[in-house]
């Protein structure tokens, strides 16, 4: 099923490796290593399509954030810098310097494989993680999310197999 999201009516949607893996790093960072999730949406499959479709989030949502230096870290840079050259594996530490590069559209929805990140009235690129089966996180199964793919204009495809397998299910 398609959820229209007026909030997004004139977005484009950008899906390149390095946003891609740059939104999902982030939300990794701050929702799934955080155990973030527990906080989430925790609401029912209807009442989050209606929050959607409504996009009534502004608690969920959470800024691009970008790992503080620190004397460690910089010690690291090479090595995370190799491993960006060798494995494609983004350098964490240069997220913030990136990100105003490559997230610099302000109607575009930038979409990674947990999530996508849009630049928010203020200017600040924001976060939203997609809802995931809370079943999935009580160990009955992979991680799996009810909102499978975004479209332009605001076209959220919600994974309506997943609402079949958990009827009951609340959303985090």
């Amino acid at each position: 099923m398609a959820i229209k999201v007026n909030k997004f009516k004139d977005y484009k949607v950008i899906n390149t490796p390095k946003t891609s893996q740059m939104v999902d790093n982030n939300l990794n960072r701050q929702w799934w290593e955080n155990e973030g999730w527990s906080v989430m949406y925790d609401l029912s499959s209807p009442e989050f399509k209606s929050e959607l479709s409504n996009w009534d989030f502004t608690s969920q949502l959470s800024d691009f954030e970008s790992i503080q230096p620190t004397e460690k870290s910089d010690k690291l840079q090479g090595v995370l810098d190799f491993l960006e050259k060798k494995e494609g594996k983004l350098n964490p530490l240069r997220d913030y310097e990136r990100s105003k590069e490559m997230f610099s559209n302000p109607k575009a929805i930038y979409v990674g494989k947990l999530g996508f990140a849009y630049i928010n009235s203020m200017g600040d690129l924001t976060l939203f993680p997609y809802p995931a089966s809370g079943r999935s996180l009580e160990g009955e199964g992979e991680i799996e999310s009810y909102i499978s793919d975004v479209k332009d204009g605001g076209v959220f495809i919600w994974n309506d197999a997943l609402e079949q397998k958990f009827p009951d299910d609340y959303i985090i």
